[in-house]
């Protein structure tokens, strides 16, 4: 079987400056985040690459077109109602809202800035799979390294899927965004062949904000750097490089295949063949 590619983006308000003290008006968060999704989507339409859009209930409904045309070629996941964080419900809510206003089954889930959520409620709202883990160590934000680092059927809520985002294996070097925005290419591709060759599969989460120049938000450095044409130019080359090697799926897709072949094996198990 060949390696596979899921490539993930959070389609969010453009909120993070609130984070670091500078407001910015809900309009500005939008138009911003719309600015970014609009080159990749032209980019990804090029590539010819489906992906996994995990888009907040409130963004598609502000802006319906973008929904609309994330829906007619890509998968459509849910980050809950928006990226201000969970209230109870926003599980169901936000699945109920996506499915209304884009005409798409959602099945995925994944957590405003990665929070741990409860699998059992996630499971019950209606989701196969959850992709709110990033199993590393983040200075000033979460250590996670204690996490499983590859896909697994969940031991609380039989029935769902979690697909974490990649690292390598061991020293778990990461390769979501922020690792884009710093590391050398030489390093990226390598960290990739580690996780195919170990794994099967590279799991990779953007923002459509990281591609446009948000420069003057008051934000730091290590946000900003290469925001705009220079990450865009690194992540086409990057997925240029990935085509070559792996075939791109979207992550409900990957998560149906999963779960059939563990079905599959825990019957072979329990027959006494494996």
């Amino acid at each position: 079987m060949s390696c596979q590619t899921l490539l993930s983006f959070d389609i969010e308000e453009f909120d993070i400056p609130t984070e670091y003290g500078t407001k910015i008006p809900l309009s500005s968060q939008l138009s911003i985040s719309s600015a970014g999704l609009d080159r990749l989507l032209c980019m990804l339409d090029r590539l010819s690459i489906s992906a996994t859009c995990f888009m907040t209930a409130r963004y598609a409904s502000e802006i319906p077109e973008d929904a609309a045309r994330i829906a007619a070629h890509h998968e459509v996941a849910s980050h809950g109602v928006n990226h201000t964080g969970l209230e109870p419900g926003d599980l169901a809510r936000s699945r109920k809202m996506l499915q209304e206003s884009t005409g798409a089954e959602v099945l995925g889930f994944r957590s405003p800035r990665f929070a741990p959520l409860d699998e059992v409620e996630l499971r019950d709202a209606g989701y196969t799979y959850n992709s709110s883990t990033n199993p590393i160590y983040l200075p000033g934000r979460y250590n996670r390294r204690h996490l499983a680092r590859t896909t697994q059927a969940s031991c609380a809520a039989p029935g769902l899927t979690n697909i974490p985002i990649s690292c390598s294996p061991r020293l778990r070097v990461p390769m979501f965004w922020l690792a884009f925005h710093h590391m050398p290419m030489t390093i990226l591709r390598d960290t990739a062949r580690r996780c195919l060759d170990h794994d099967g599969v590279v799991v990779l989460v953007f923002h459509p904000w990281e591609f446009v120049d948000i420069s003057k938000f008051g934000l730091p450095w290590y946000i900003t750097r290469r925001s705009g044409e220079g990450m865009m130019r690194r992540l086409e080359s990057f997925l240029e490089w990935l085509s070559n090697r792996t075939t791109f799926m979207t992550m409900g897709a990957f998560a149906k295949s999963f779960s059939r072949q563990n079905v599959h094996t825990n019957a072979m198990t329990q027959r006494g063949i494996l």
